[in-house]
């Protein structure tokens, strides 16, 4: 049998001369270390494959806007101003797809191909969505470098879709026309000058559906 542990004061010492409230609160200690660590990998990878996402749209000579907490992908596309958004990507690694605006809901101009059954089960594979969201927003870090790399796909999918469906409508007012057909540049919030979103808050994001 050991040897009975003694008592000094309030703190409970071993036989071996140990602080038994001290290891267990080292234990506490590590396995929040260990948490957070597992934290800052995921943030790591998100903001890795957000930092990818950015780099290959601006090299590809599309718009992008910046948000506190976001980029919004853009690509020239059938509408008032010209251009249309593609996805938004946030700092804790979550995409938001903009089906309602496929269909026209801000610009009253629907991408048929992007409203096609065959386009949405595509988009509900690759995201996770369940097939009836509007406006679908996946889980927190869904952004890995696998991910990235459809995603960025996905992306270039839509932009082409908006290029085709702009140049495949004479019917479209000549304004709308016109807008689309200028050439496309890099939009950036002038305090944030650069795709870099590893400074950006990382807050919970779950699914939503509008």
């Amino acid at each position: 049998m050991g040897r009975p542990s003694a008592s000094l004061g309030d703190v409970e010492v071993g036989a071996d001369g140990s602080d038994r409230r001290e290891r267990s609160e080292k234990r506490r200690d590590d396995a929040d270390l260990a948490r957070l660590s597992r934290r800052q990998r995921r943030c790591s990878v998100a903001v890795f494959g957000a930092q990818y996402i950015v780099a290959q749209w601006d090299a590809a000579g599309h718009r992008r806007r910046l948000g506190p907490n976001h980029v919004v992908l853009e690509a020239t596309g059938p509408s008032k101003n010209g251009f249309r958004t593609v996805v938004t990507v946030f700092s804790n690694g979550s995409v938001m797809v903009p089906f309602g605006s496929y269909a026209g809901q801000n610009t009253g101009i629907a991408i048929d191909s992007l409203t096609s059954d065959q386009f949405r089960k595509r988009a509900d594979a690759l995201f996770g969505f369940k097939g009836s969201e509007r406006q679908a927003r996946t889980q927190p870090a869904w952004l890995t470098p696998d991910n990235a790399r459809r995603l960025l796909e996905f992306s270039q999918t839509v932009a082409s879709e908006y290029a085709k469906a702009l140049t495949a409508s004479p019917g479209l007012p000549q304004e709308v026309v016109q807008a689309g057909g200028q050439p496309t540049a890099t939009v950036v919030n002038p305090a944030r000058a650069n795709p870099d979103l590893s400074e950006t808050p990382l807050e919970p994001a779950p699914v939503s559906s509008a």
